[in-house]
């Protein structure tokens, strides 16, 4: 079994839902931007031979700078989709979800643990 940890210092994001442009899905750019961020923190992480078609169990706190009345599960689907092609091939894979939530005005971040598991 293998595990990593990283973490993105800088306001976790939650995930929004893409607009509709002229009949085309639109992602904002500044989610597209910060889940760029996320995949770049992984990729300086994850283990060389870290496999993209194992199960897997993920652990994600977030410590915001201020009170959020965002959701929590938002907070986990930017993050998820953001780690797709770089920590799993798709985020169905991931059997195992816990997400917190924190307050930490100094230093707002997102850690992620991630760890493969045995197939269900």
């Amino acid at each position: 079994m293998g595990t990593f940890v990283f973490t993105l210092a800088r306001e976790p994001r939650t995930w929004k839902r893409t607009a509709s442009v002229n009949g085309r899905r639109v992602t904002p750019a500044s989610q597209e931007e910060h889940q760029q961020a996320l995949g770049w923190a992984a990729t300086a992480r994850r283990p060389r031979r870290w496999p993209l078609d194992a199960r897997y169990a993920v652990l994600i706190d977030v410590y915001l700078s201020r009170r959020s009345t965002s959701d929590l599960d938002n907070y986990a689907k930017n993050v998820l989709d953001a780690l797709e092609g770089v920590a799993w091939s798709n985020d169905r894979q991931v059997d195992d979800l816990h997400v917190r939530r924190h307050l930490d005005s100094a230093n707002p971040r997102t850690v992620v643990h991630i760890a493969t598991r045995e197939a269900l």
